[in-house]
């Protein structure tokens, strides 16, 4: 049986949180990711990455991927769910 503690938030929502509020951070954390993705064993890491992200800027992702020096098209590309299937 699984029971949600009082006062707790989740790491994932946390994360996400923390994304949003740190700008600084999510560039880094996203050019981490997209690095991550070139090595066959840190990809699943870099897509959980790319997903937290995702969800932090919703709309704001391709200005993020601008500040982080990453291509707008390579990134929507990797968070497309067939794309992640094939890598």
């Amino acid at each position: 049986m699984s029971r949600k503690l009082n006062n707790t938030v989740s790491h994932h929502e946390r994360e996400i949180d923390e994304l949003r509020l740190d700008q600084g951070l999510a560039t880094a954390y996203l050019q981490i990711a997209m690095k991550a993705l070139d090595d066959a064993a840190g990809r699943s890491g870099g897509l959980i990455m790319l997903r937290a992200i995702a969800a932090a800027y919703d709309d704001g992702l391709d200005e993020l991927a601008e500040r982080a020096g990453v291509n707008r098209e390579a990134l929507h590309c990797a968070l497309l769910p067939e794309q992640q299937a094939v890598k």
